[in-house]
């Protein structure tokens, strides 16, 4: 499993973003505090607090996280958790 954080900031870029999602048959998931939800959902993911940083957690291969995080990598960020 791999994890990274995005910032989805328009509705555009949630549309952008489960568009590219549901190209990979693996499951990936959105986080946001204690709540997760499919993120291939355009209505999973508006359920999330978008303000905020939201963990991608990808469960596929190494190769196929990879491609995701390119596809995706405008909407990425480096977040630090204390």
């Amino acid at each position: 499993m791999r994890e990274f954080y995005v910032h989805l900031s328009t509705i555009e870029a949630v549309k952008d973003f489960v568009c590219t999602a549901s190209l990979h048959s693996c499951d990936i998931h959105a986080v946001s505090d204690t709540y997760t939800c499919d993120a291939k959902s355009i209505l999973g993911l508006f359920t999330l607090d978008l303000t905020q940083p939201i963990l991608i957690q990808y469960r596929g291969d190494d190769a196929g996280a990879d491609e995701f995080y390119s596809q995706i990598q405008k909407y990425t960020m480096d977040v630090h958790k204390s």
